[in-house]
């Protein structure tokens, strides 16, 4: 049977609205796959880690258990990166930088002071040489050694064998008025709490023991009043 001129021109448009429709449909289809993809290409590029290779590279490396090549790859950057945040460096962009490497300093040579921390049931240990706290059971650590600021020359953080006191989550300072939170009293006036300013801000504390706030919210579940506190060795510049 001949097709009449009127029935090809009905294919044809027919055809051309059902290109279209496919068009349209992949489009949207396109559409919707980058509105999906979109939220995570963000997250990607605000969790994106650039910063170049630091003057203490290898030292990081090392003590980060990463391969020593002194390059800052991505994956060294976010490993150095996430121990910056775990630490309260800031900025805190994976670089390899002077804050960075004396905090891995301080955090070996707690280690490798640990026994002069005596052996207790449990204990929080305070050396003031290296800078670091760390909770430790019948001499074995348990917990840490976290970076902590103590007085500073004239308000010397006390040494000795003392218990924790008194908690309290909200303190404020009678002498200076400032916010002193997760308070834990071990010394009279003196406490461990949570810093004022940056925590590795060189000048000390007027004899209390400053530590991060995640530390502290970590530590204040540890630790009761009565537990054992040791504080020991001297702070550098005092």
């Amino acid at each position: 049977m001949l097709t009449s001129a009127r029935d090809s021109v009905d294919d044809v448009e027919t055809a051309g609205r059902w290109r279209t429709l496919r068009t349209a449909a992949a489009l949207a289809s396109a559409v919707a796959i980058l509105l999906t993809l979109l939220p995570v290409a963000v997250a990607n590029a605000a969790t994106a880690c650039t910063a170049g290779t630091g003057p203490h590279q290898k030292k990081l490396e090392r003590f980060l258990g990463l391969v020593p090549d002194g390059t800052n790859s991505k994956s060294d950057c976010r490993a150095i990166r996430r121990f910056q945040r775990q630490n309260g460096i800031v900025p805190a962009q994976g670089y390899a930088g002077k804050v960075t490497s004396k905090l891995v300093t301080r955090l070996r040579h707690s280690v490798d002071r640990a026994d002069r921390c005596a052996p207790q049931a449990k204990v929080v240990c305070v050396d003031l040489k290296s800078q670091t706290v760390w909770i430790a059971k019948r001499g074995v650590t348990k917990w840490g050694p976290y970076a902590i600021r103590s007085g500073r020359d004239g308000y010397e953080t006390r040494k000795g064998s003392f218990h924790v006191q008194s908690k309290d989550i909200d303190h404020v300072s009678s002498i200076f008025g400032s916010p002193m939170p997760y308070a834990m009293f071990f010394s009279g006036g003196q406490a461990f709490h949570v810093s004022d300013r940056y925590l590795y801000d060189p000048l000390g504390s007027h004899g209390c023991v400053h530590i991060l706030p995640k530390v502290a919210q970590d530590m204040w579940d540890r630790v009761n009043v009565g537990t054992a506190v040791q504080v020991f060795g001297r702070k550098p510049g005092t």
